[in-house]
């Protein structure tokens, strides 16, 4: 089947009714509907910050599993998808100007077989047809799933545009002693917003939050300056001999500076590449920028954990960065 007759058989296809089961503050919300064979499906609406996260589950009759994270092999498929579909059209619809609606969405699929690869591949790809000012801009496959991701398309760089935010190690808003021991003690990188605050612990925009926002807003207007955001990132001991086979854990983000100066990027000037720090920890090791070579650089590009107050933060899959000059 073609994309276009995909999506008319999607349009013309009548959804099931759906009703709405949690919504908290409109960033973590619910519905589930039932087909005509007992089916109950769950729509899930997960933000982490910039990034809208969909998920999907399936509840059969029978199974001794409760759930299966997929949609497709239980019947139904265009109704069944024609119903996410409204449900998530509703939804964005329902965003107002003030909250916006997210720069990413992001879905991904169980790899069970060809058939339902190639059925996930053409809603991604049809997507931006009934999801109006998104485009499909990037598919990664880790061998189990694949991870699809929507790009709001007002969110696209101009690599033309210069970095509204004006940063200064020394006297800009919210340096540390380590901005400026950069070159000595870490990694400079450019990193785009949306990625750092994906690694960084979640923001909750509250009032205070939002009072911050604004202010270094009008002070990066004015011609304010600010320091570099920060990572703090802690990985095995055994990278400091580039024993990257030995490791024990997935690098992961243990703290982190300047997630208010990352949103104020992000609302004055999209998704542009901002100057971002990053220092190495580990238990016996105390990391020096020269100890950081291509190849570590390489790996800590490849998978990182998200910071989290649990202690184990949900894995990322990179590129994160660019190195702003040749290393």
């Amino acid at each position: 089947m073609r994309a276009n007759e995909f999506l008319i058989e999607l349009t013309n296809t009548a959804p099931y009714d759906y009703v709405q089961t949690r919504n908290m503050g409109g960033l973590d919300c619910d519905w589930k509907f039932e087909t005509d064979k007992g089916i109950i499906y769950t729509v899930r609406v997960r933000w982490i910050d910039s990034q809208m996260e969909i998920g999907f589950a399936a509840a059969v009759p029978g199974e001794s599993r409760p759930s299966r994270n997929d949609v497709t092999g239980t019947g139904d498929a265009f109704r069944v998808f024609g119903t996410i579909k409204k449900i998530i059209q509703s939804y964005l619809a329902s965003r107002s100007a003030h909250n916006g609606q997210p720069p990413f969405i992001v879905f991904s699929a169980n790899n069970a077989d060809r058939s339902r690869k190639k059925l996930y591949n053409m809603i991604a790809s049809t997507a931006p047809k009934w999801i109006p000012g998104y485009k499909l801009s990037d598919v990664k496959n880790n061998g189990t799933e694949t991870f699809y991701e929507l790009k709001r398309k007002d969110a696209e760089v101009n690599e033309e545009q210069l970095d509204e935010l004006n940063i200064d190690n020394k006297a800009g808003w919210g340096r540390t002693p380590n901005n400026q021991e950069i070159d000595y003690m870490g990694l400079k990188v450019m990193m785009r917003p949306s990625v750092f605050l994906r690694l960084a612990a979640h923001l909750n925009i509250d009032d205070l939050a939002r009072g911050k926002i604004d202010a270094m807003k009008a002070h990066t207007q004015a011609g304010g300056t600010v320091a570099a955001p920060t990572l703090y990132i802690k990985v095995d001991d055994c990278w400091a001999q580039e024993n990257f086979i030995n490791q024990k854990f997935i690098p992961e983000v243990t703290a982190h500076e300047g997630r208010h100066r990352m949103n104020t990027q992000l609302e004055l000037n999209g998704d542009v590449p901002v100057e971002t720090h990053i220092f190495l920890r580990s238990n016996k090791t105390e990391w020096k920028a020269r100890m950081i070579t291509p190849r570590i650089i390489k790996h800590l590009n490849l998978a990182l954990r998200s910071e989290s107050a649990s202690g184990y933060g949900i894995k990322r899959t990179g590129p994160f960065f660019t190195l702003e000059s040749p290393k």
